[in-house]
């Protein structure tokens, strides 16, 4: 396998996009990959998918995620720390304080740092003992920058000489993983907007035209790219790429408006994010690439419906084993033979399923037939 001008490839990136609690069937499509012998070398996620990216890379194994996030499950909606003060005092103007959104996002992250433990810091996703280089991304509220939390040495593109600014990406790695999870996921009026690290010794970098960023704040991810693709190929070089795609796959939604202003916001989101998606396919650089996005279209589960989990990791599941069999690929079979027979002989983008064949209409059913 001849490596693409400017890419290496022979390095395979796993691309999580954001979906809320969908992302859960990523770990479904994580388990398909175990049996199949297929390891990334890095790992990038954004939003719902920056959680599984960071549990994944930090070398846990699946099954080990999976009883994690039962354990959430399980602890429901007190993992989310509603920010009622904010809301009354915004509805009843008991203070001047903007209201910035209605989940304040610190127990979350509390609990994201105590899982990451030992592996809290970017440095830490160094390839050893299991752990892969780790891509997480966010935007900047300010001035729309998109931001890619990460351990710089594991960048391969080179520095803009003025801005620092690596492929139109600003990188970070000061900040503890879970501070950077928490951006990813931060859906605007959903999640107040996560705040940088106050005292970074870093922050003179970020500077443009001397504006002071002491109150920088960053919003999830999928608001720039709803699938990272690019992250992997323009900044870690990577040659091949399976992307996980939670995103809307033009299936009518019902019930959106009744189930509040946080499914709106998610589902304008979700439709943002097509375009988004076949955007980047079309980057004259992630078109060099081999690269794989399976989709498993699950489109009527809320944002924070973790009742569903079993029926999302089972989803994920079906779908990347259908595809991996489809391809030949053998369980348990020699990691480098699987790998080659999971992508495309040539550089370009698989879709699967493909939209509008038999086989998407045949999935759609499957959808509904179960949801029954």
């Amino acid at each position: 396998m001849a490596d693409e001008p400017g890419l290496d490839g022979q390095k395979m990136a796993l691309v999580l996009s954001a979906g809320g609690v969908r992302a859960m069937a990523q770990l479904g499509v994580l388990k398909a990959m175990a049996r199949y012998n297929l390891e990334p070398d890095l790992v990038v996620g954004s939003s719902g998918g920056a959680i599984i990216a960071a549990l994944y890379a930090s070398g846990r194994t699946v099954e080990e995620i999976v009883a994690l996030v039962e354990q959430w499950r399980c602890r429901g909606r007190h993992l989310l720390d509603f920010n009622w003060t904010g809301l009354l005092a915004a509805v009843f103007r008991l203070s001047l304080a903007p209201f910035a959104g209605l989940i304040k996002g610190r127990r979350l992250e509390a609990v994201l740092a105590k899982c990451l433990d030992q592996t809290d810091t970017f440095a830490a996703f160094s390839g050893e003992n299991n752990r892969k280089p780790l891509f997480l991304t966010a935007v900047d509220l300010e001035d729309g920058t998109p931001m890619v939390f990460c351990d710089p040495s594991q960048v391969r593109a080179e520095a803009d000489p003025v801005t620092g600014e690596r492929e139109g990406y600003r990188l970070c790695g000061r900040v503890p993983v879970s501070r950077a999870v928490r951006a990813s996921i931060s859906i605007p009026g959903v999640f107040v907007p996560a705040p940088c690290l106050p005292a970074c010794p870093d922050r003179w970098r970020c500077q443009r035209g001397g504006r002071n960023r002491a109150g920088d704040r960053y919003v999830d991810g999928g608001v720039r790219e709803f699938l990272p693709l690019a992250v992997a190929v323009r900044l870690a070089r990577a040659g091949l790429a399976l992307g996980v795609n939670l995103g809307y796959a033009g299936l009518r939604r019902e019930g959106v408006t009744e189930r509040g202003v946080g499914e709106v916001i998610s589902q304008s989101l979700d439709i943002m994010g097509l375009d988004q998606v076949e955007e980047t396919l079309r980057d004259e650089q992630v078109a060099e690439a081999r690269v794989v996005v399976l989709n498993p279209m699950i489109y009527d589960v809320g944002t924070f419906e973790l009742e569903y989990l079993p029926y999302l990791i089972r989803r994920g599941e079906k779908l990347a084993q259908e595809f991996f069999a489809a391809r030949g690929l053998v369980p348990g079979g020699d990691p480098g033979e699987n790998r080659r027979r999971l992508f495309p002989a040539a550089p370009g983008a698989m879709l699967y399923p493909p939209k509008g064949s038999d086989l998407y209409f045949e999935w759609l059913r499957q959808i509904k037939e179960e949801r029954r």
